[in-house]
């Protein structure tokens, strides 16, 4: 056949590349290997995933008690404390533990709460009326804040600023206060009227000797020695007790003067006698001697 012939074609056969195969099995074994690895990885992060979930379920009662006990302490509030409980929850995905939620809950309100609101009022009183509460008081207080009327500390607070006994203690006015340091502490009868107790010092009263009522024509009153009353009554008494006393005194020195006077009189009177008398006397010597005529 020759070179030219027509009708016959030549083809050539592309040579065997003797490193193509071993290049195509090695990646394939590479993704083997990779696909190999990545689910052993995915297996042994399950397998921690479910360790620590499972530790973290068997953990959970413990830390939930150590929160109990860092709200008894008061290292934590309820508020912190729920919202740790949560968190620890979620944090582990072991699900929204309503029940220990509760539990938490009711312990808060029954073990913890009465006894922080007990010393927050026992507190409130002393710092604002600088006594503690009666019993009658602190159980007024409690319901308060067990209806909800008294939504924190400073509620009360604010309602004991307008208790009478805090605007006693004070509010007073000028007036007040001197009635106190004169009189002591006012106490308020059952229309609300302040009353004093009084006590009278005899002793600081004049006794006049002698017949008082007859000698002046007025009878002095005999003071109450001891009495309760409003502090109009109580001044009252003390300027009748004033009056009665200067009356006694001026009483006393009338009379004195009066007697001074009658002795002194009397005095005058018998000087004037002797006198008469030592002029008699005289006159009837000189007559005597004038009988005798010596010329």
């Amino acid at each position: 056949m020759g070179m030219y012939g027509g009708g016959t074609s030549v083809s050539y056969k592309q040579p065997k590349d003797p490193y193509g195969d071993a290049l195509k099995k090695y990646q394939l074994e590479q993704l083997q290997k990779a696909d190999l690895a990545a689910a052993e990885e995915k297996k042994i992060k399950a397998e921690q995933e479910a360790a620590k979930k499972q530790a973290a379920t068997l953990g959970f009662d413990p830390f939930k008690e150590t929160l109990k006990k860092q709200l008894s302490s008061g290292l934590l509030s309820y508020q912190e404390a729920q919202a740790e409980l949560q968190d620890y929850a979620s944090k582990y995905d072991i699900g929204p533990q309503p029940g220990a939620l509760q539990g938490l809950t009711d312990y808060y309100l029954k073990d913890i709460q009465p006894g922080q609101q007990k010393s927050q009022i026992e507190t409130a009183y002393e710092e604002l009326l600088g006594k503690g509460p009666t019993e009658e008081q602190l159980a007024k207080a409690q319901k308060g804040f067990q209806s909800g009327y008294y939504k924190s500390v400073g509620d009360l607070k604010e309602t004991l600023k307008l208790s009478d006994e805090y605007q006693e203690k004070f509010n007073k006015s000028y007036l007040d206060n001197y009635y106190e340091t004169m009189f002591g502490k006012a106490k308020k009868d059952e229309a609300g009227v302040k009353k004093y107790n009084f006590k009278l010092q005899e002793s600081f009263l004049p006794k006049y000797v002698g017949d008082l009522a007859a000698q002046t024509g007025v009878e002095v009153p005999k003071f109450q020695t001891e009495f309760t009353g409003t502090a109009g009554e109580i001044e009252a008494n003390l300027d009748a007790i004033k009056e009665t006393k200067k009356f006694v005194y001026s009483a006393g020195l009338t009379n004195l003067q009066g007697e001074i006077d009658k002795e002194t009189q009397k005095l005058k009177n018998e000087g004037a006698k002797e006198v008469a008398k030592l002029q008699q006397e005289g006159g009837l010597y000189t007559a005597l001697v004038g009988a005798f005529n010596f010329s």
